[in-house]
């Protein structure tokens, strides 16, 4: 960041977009610096302790998230406070970091500091003169994610100094990524996906990103594309349900009225990928000039720092004879191999088993405010000297190429076959009539396959045709039959990430005190 703001002080750094795509407020490369460096010396004043961060605006957070990392302090991320789940989370997480300081907005102050921390807004902390710069030793933590917690409690995953760089490389070496790349982005900064794939890494780049609310995109889809038009984007990103939105809420002809040619990247994580759905998006803007090739899938988790396998730029989607999508290779330094279930041993000979992986962009494990310390992974493998990060996730290759499945813990057997539940949920999105569901959770229950659909606002049809359709294409597809029941919209137990939690939504099914109710889940 010091050598890019000192070649080009004037080139742009950050811009803030509101939620209908207007520009707030925008900052230079060298502005950026000089404020990183004046917070970094009011931090480094403060008593020994982590610092948390979650301003709203990209500016701000990148502020105070590069002041903690400059001053060496262990910055804990959250996210804002963009709803009453995500504004719990936030303060649970400070609950457990026990922060010397919270670098918040202006709105958020007083929460926080009615639960007993001291807080002020990024805009309030002036140190004075620049802060010099300093080199940190690659082993000492940078930050703490926490995980979103799709199947246990949040953990603080720690992420060195070490592992930001050695990821940040990687991004950079697969995506090809230039000066002359523009990101355009509504993804969640507390997430290791918005954090480090589109804000650290344009930073890390020197290309100007361009940022909006996360809950602007999702009440308006169309306002993230509008942006990337105006903007001239060339790299864009989100899960696989933010691409889904898009073909539910834009169509045709408003497509047809972008122009998206720029696009060069559209990078698909953080759930499985749906293969048709990302195929039905390419065509769906292809009239805009969205290009196939654009279409980026990658694997990877808050204990790789972020990215663990890619597709790399130009290679488009490629899916199996099974279905699944391709998550490419691991990147330059890095490796994948799978754990057999029966030896137990990772050997590029397995074809199909437990993904685990390996490099320096491993984090070295979970971060305890007790000590200060870092616990290794239960998961950890030592094995011919070599650590390997059991990722609990399925997965099979061909040759290079890493083709996730699904957790391992979510799989459902039943009569003698086991079956993962992404291609459970798959099949109920494809027999059900387009755009009627926006989500669905698949589990076993009562000595059967239970799905829970989210319906669309105005799905054109009635509830009990789209759930004979779910049923009779269920059937067809497996062979099994299958209670579908649909609940009200939003009320599936996700994470602070968007992903459904199938365990919570199986306990919630069936909990005695409220039978056949989903209530939203934290």
């Amino acid at each position: 960041m010091a050598g890019l703001a000192a070649a080009a002080p004037d080139r742009l750094a950050l811009v803030d977009l509101d939620s209908r795509g207007q520009e707030l407020r925008r900052i230079t490369r060298g502005g950026l610096w000089q404020a990183i460096g004046r917070i970094s010396r009011s931090i480094a004043a403060l008593p020994e302790g982590p610092v948390l961060v979650n301003p709203a605006g990209s500016i701000d957070f990148a502020m105070a998230f590069l002041g903690a990392l400059h001053a060496g302090r262990l910055a804990i991320t959250a996210p804002d406070f963009a709803s009453a789940r995500l504004r719990t989370r936030a303060l649970e997480i400070a609950a457990v970091a026990g922060p010397v300081l919270v670098l918040t907005s202006d709105q958020q102050v007083a929460d926080f500091t009615a639960a007993g921390h001291a807080a002020c807004a990024v805009a309030a902390l002036d140190g004075g003169a620049e802060a010099p710069l300093i080199s940190w030793p690659d082993n000492r933590p940078a930050f703490v994610q926490y995980s979103s917690g799709s199947m246990a409690a949040p953990r603080g995953i720690a992420i060195t100094h070490g592992n930001l760089t050695a990821n940040q490389q990687m991004i950079a070496a697969t995506f090809g990524t230039t000066e002359q790349d523009v990101t355009v982005t509504w993804l969640p900064r507390h997430h290791d996906m918005g954090l480090i794939g589109s804000l650290l890494q344009s930073l890390w780049q020197g290309l100007p990103c361009f940022s909006m609310p996360p809950m602007g995109f999702l009440q308006r889809p169309m306002v993230w594309l509008r942006a990337a038009q105006t903007h001239g984007a060339t790299i864009l990103g989100a899960p696989s349900f933010g691409y889904a939105l898009c073909l539910r809420r834009i169509d045709p002809g408003q497509a047809a009225g972008l122009d998206l040619s720029r696009v060069r990247i559209a990078f698909c994580g953080a759930e499985p990928i749906d293969g048709s759905m990302l195929a039905d998006f390419a065509a769906r803007f292809a009239p805009a000039g969205f290009a196939e090739t654009a279409l980026l899938p990658c694997y990877g988790m808050a204990e790789a720092t972020l990215m663990a396998t890619t597709m790399r730029a130009g290679q488009g989607m490629i899916r199996s004879a099974r279905g699944h999508v391709s998550c490419g290779s691991a990147p330059p330094g890095a490796s994948f191999a799978l754990r057999d279930a029966v030896s137990g041993l990772v050997s590029p000979a397995v074809q199909e088993g437990e993904i685990c992986i390996s490099g320096p962009h491993v984090s070295p494990g979970l971060w305890s405010r007790d000590g200060d310390a870092i616990h290794p992974f239960d998961r950890d493998l030592l094995q011919d000297g070599q650590r390997w990060l059991r990722t609990g996730d399925l997965g099979y290759r061909q040759g290079d190429s890493l083709f996730p499945v699904d957790r391992l813990d979510d799989a459902i057997t039943l009569h003698g076959r086991t079956l993962p539940a992404a291609d459970l949920e798959n099949q109920v999105r494809h027999s059900a009539p387009p755009g009627t569901v926006e989500a669905v959770a698949a589990f076993a229950a009562d000595r059967s396959v239970v799905v829970l659909l989210e319906l669309a606002r105005n799905p054109g049809c009635t509830e009990e045709e789209i759930l004979q359709q779910v049923t009779e294409g269920f059937t067809h597809a497996f062979g099994l039959g299958v209670k579908a029941r649909s609940v009200p919209r939003g009320t599936l137990p996700r994470t602070s990430s968007g992903k459904i939690r199938r365990a919570a939504a199986r306990t919630e099914y069936l909990s005695p005190l409220r039978p056949g109710t989903v209530p939203e889940g934290n």
